[in-house]
């Protein structure tokens, strides 16, 4: 037998779900837009010093991603979350 059960979500509830979720997202869609960014500055400054076109495209398709995961990645180990405590 399978039971359903149907929670009504009051207003506060509702808006603090959705503040939650914007903390959240929001550095995504901020590493987002500054990986597009750096795809652009790394493809620009490599057609500029005359690189060929294939390894153009993996330095500049690469290298952002790369260069993120260190900034993020260093940025964890410098400020840990939280300690979570299973119970």
């Amino acid at each position: 037998m399978v039971v359903v059960r149907l929670e009504i979500m009051s207003e506060s509830d509702n808006q603090q779900t959705t503040e939650r979720m914007v903390k959240r997202l929001f550095p995504i869609g901020v590493l987002g837009l500054i990986n597009i960014g750096l795809i652009v500055v790394f493809y620009i400054l490599l057609v500029q010093n005359n690189v060929a076109l294939f390894p153009r495209l993996i330095v500049s398709i690469c290298a952002p991603p790369a260069v993120i995961s260190l900034v993020v990645g260093i940025y964890m180990l410098i400020f840990p979350g939280k300690k979570s405590t299973v119970n």
